[in-house]
């Protein structure tokens, strides 16, 4: 709460703008009130207004439909008009240029947005908040050169958030940090708070961790712990999870929708990671992490796939060249029978990068099949993804595979449905704690309700290894 806090000792937009993100995190938005009429009042940045729209909307309890959104293109359009006319009047403003690559961002506009972030860096070259952006930016369009390049005035910073972006961008681009002593100085130097370290902390942790120094790794991730920021508690969740270790922050950020997601997804607790999930894409509706993974854990973990749908649209705004978020569409789409939509976002996606890529997408086009009536085709897609994917080295992908392979035998009510429920319990029985059980799982109580079939459990001792199905 010390950001609504610090709004009411002094109200200013940009700490109107830290408070207004509690509204995802308050059970009641009534203390958030004054944050929104002070918005409403002072009307001079559209993006700041839509979000405060949507609060206003909760304050009133005025139900809000998938329609009504600020996440609508026509909104979005708004918004460009409006920071447009603010810059005609005020063009040396670099926060403003900020706001439209941001919102050009949002429109799937990354030629523009790029253009805006160009004089927002020449107006400000040294500024943490554009230099932070643009790095952002870059890192978002893949670009990590770009994120570089526009670092190269900052050399020599002992900024915490600089250096944090700077050996990011460095690892990134494939190259080893050139800022690390620098990092490793301002760390030790008690001239920070924990909160300006943490995200410092966890970037060096990660670099470390990639250069399989895992103690060294260890020390600065207990760093960030007494007050990590929102970025600093997901990265914190991220390598506990990746190392198998449990570290936690003293204190918790009041944001931490990343971090609070991917704890939940570990769990398998679906509910709490849509929920989640759905705040992390509000928050950062331009970025495709939180958009794949909402999709996921709402189609594959909670069969929600109307919001799956709905987040794979929300991030394909932004990302319309991003495979994964096109995939996870068609899957949604083709799971509520919209095969046809399905298959025509397949045919548009981007040519497979590598073989795993490949293996998901001939996945895809076997639900499709399958939903379309084309059996033969379905099974065909399914029995390629899943000997590619073992083929891999991939027993959980494997495994998830052939799972929805059986659930797609077992609604189509084929002759080979029980033989492909025993395959994919027999893969999953060699990749324990793969979503695949959770697919299994309702399979199996689906098949005891209607009694058309009887799979064998999940077995991890004394199996044979699965050869193609």
């Amino acid at each position: 709460m010390e950001a609504l806090y610090a709004f009411n000792a002094a109200p200013t937009l940009h700490r109107a703008a830290d408070a207004l993100g509690l509204a995802f995190s308050l059970d009641d938005p009534a203390p958030l009130r004054p944050v929104v009429e002070f918005i409403e009042s002072t009307n001079t940045n559209s993006l700041l207004a839509a979000a405060a729209a949507q609060v206003r909307r909760h304050l009133e309890q005025i139900p809000m439909t998938g329609d009504e959104t600020w996440f609508r293109v026509e909104d979005r359009n708004a918004a460009v008009g409006s920071i447009r006319d603010e810059l005609r009047r005020r063009p040396h403003n670099p926060t403003k240029w900020v706001d439209l690559a941001l919102a050009q961002t949002l429109l799937g506009q990354p030629g523009k947005a790029k253009r805006s972030l160009s004089t927002a860096l020449t107006l400000a070259p040294l500024n943490r908040f554009v230099l932070r952006s643009a790095v952002r930016f870059f890192m978002h369009i893949e670009d990590p050169e770009a994120a570089q390049y526009a670092l190269k005035n900052a050399k020599g910073s002992s900024d915490p958030w600089i250096l944090a972006a700077e050996i990011a961008s460095d690892e990134a681009a494939g190259s080893a940090p050139s800022s690390m002593k620098e990092a490793l100085l301002v760390l030790a130097s008690g001239n920070f708070s924990a909160w300006e370290l943490s995200e410092l902390a966890c970037t060096v942790a990660h670099a470390e961790f990639n250069g399989g120094r895992d103690k060294r790794a260890r020390k600065f991730l207990n760093q960030a712990r007494p007050q990590p920021t929102e970025n600093a508690a997901a990265q914190i969740a991220f390598e506990s999870q990746r190392g198998g270790f449990t570290i936690r922050p003293v204190k918790e950020p009041e944001r931490r929708f990343e971090a609070e997601a991917i704890e939940a997804r570990w769990r398998k607790d679906w509910s709490a990671a849509m929920d989640s999930g759905l705040k992390w894409q509000n928050d950062q509706p331009f970025a495709v992490e939180p958009a794949t993974f909402l999709s996921y854990v709402a189609a594959v973990g909670a069969e929600r796939y109307d919001i799956a749908e709905q987040a794979a649209r929300t991030g394909r705004l932004a990302n319309p060249q991003d495979a994964t978020i096109a995939n996870n569409l068609a899957f949604a789409l083709a799971n509520q029978d919209k095969y046809e939509e399905a298959a025509a976002i397949l045919a548009d996606c981007p040519s497979p990068q590598d073989a795993q890529e490949s293996a998901v997408y001939s996945a895809t086009r076997g639900l499709v099949a399958f939903r379309g009536g084309s059996v033969e085709a379905g099974r065909e897609g399914y029995r390629q993804a899943v000997q590619s994917c073992l083929d891999l080295g991939l027993p959980d992908k494997a495994a998830l595979a052939a799972s929805f392979w059986a659930r797609e035998e077992v609604r189509a009510k084929t002759p080979s449905a029980i033989e492909i429920v025993n395959t994919a319990a027999r893969l999953a029985g060699h990749a324990p704690s793969s979503d695949a059980e959770v697919v299994l799982a309702r399979l199996s109580e689906a098949i005891s309700y209607t009694g058309e079939a009887r799979p064998i459990a999940a077995k991890r001792e004394g199996t044979e290894p699965p050869g193609r199905p």
